[in-house]
């Protein structure tokens, strides 16, 4: 699973690579995106179900794209949930893959540097 910021009240652009065991990317059969936000009571809210994300521009094989735009609603500090699907054509198998997206303000995201800045956040794990 992946973390990631977006500034509230403007599009956040959600993206995948997806890739066989090989490690090698392939075109997948219908990429959908869900995204959703738990309330304080846990009780799930949906903000997109299952919408078809887009090939990335340029073409690169085995990239989906999928452009949110985070309500000004919305305030920082509130995390955002994204499941996305994808079906492997060759084998029929089911590809499933999260991102948590941190919500920030405007003004607390250009005082950390460009509010373009808004990538992953590496986690790493120390072996045993």
């Amino acid at each position: 699973m992946s973390s990631a910021r977006a500034v509230v009240g403007a599009p956040y652009t959600f993206w995948v690579l997806i890739v066989d065991a090989d490690g090698s990317p392939f075109l997948a059969e219908l990429p959908t995106i869900s995204v959703f936000a738990f309330d304080e009571a846990g009780v799930k809210i949906t903000y997109v179900d299952g919408a078809a994300m887009s090939t990335a521009v340029p073409a690169d094989p085995g990239r989906y794209t999928y452009v949110f735009n985070v309500s000004s609603a919305f305030s920082a500090g509130m995390v955002l949930h994204a499941e996305i699907r994808a079906v492997d054509p060759a084998s029929g198998d089911i590809f499933i893959t999260e991102s948590n997206i941190s919500l920030v303000s405007s003004s607390s995201s250009s005082s950390s540097g460009s509010s373009k800045s808004n990538g992953l956040n590496a986690r790493f794990i120390k072996g045993g």
